[in-house]
């Protein structure tokens, strides 16, 4: 694809046309998260030449959708596995 195609479908919305730094600064998260969706299978980037995820704004607008997972809780008391209890026989 030349870059005279990319023009003519700059209005396309299903066009990748984001790179995934651009599309995490445009959803105010982080490529991380982004990536976390692709191997979730919520969206699915598509791959330029050189094998890098690009977003389409329709993409861009699932991915903003998505509920930020929640943080768990810290951990109180002992956390290593010598003191959790041990099943019945």
């Amino acid at each position: 694809m030349t870059a005279d195609d990319s023009y003519g479908r700059i209005d396309d919305e299903d066009y990748p046309a984001y790179t995934i730094g651009r599309a995490a600064e445009m959803l105010g998260t982080t490529q991380g998260f982004l990536r976390a969706i692709g191997e979730a299978r919520l969206v699915t980037p598509l791959r330029s030449a050189g094998g890098h995820r690009r977003y389409s704004r329709y993409q861009l607008r699932i991915a903003g959708s998505s509920p930020t997972p929640t943080p768990l809780p810290k951990a109180t008391g002992p956390t290593s596995r010598s003191s959790w209890p041990t099943a019945p026989n």
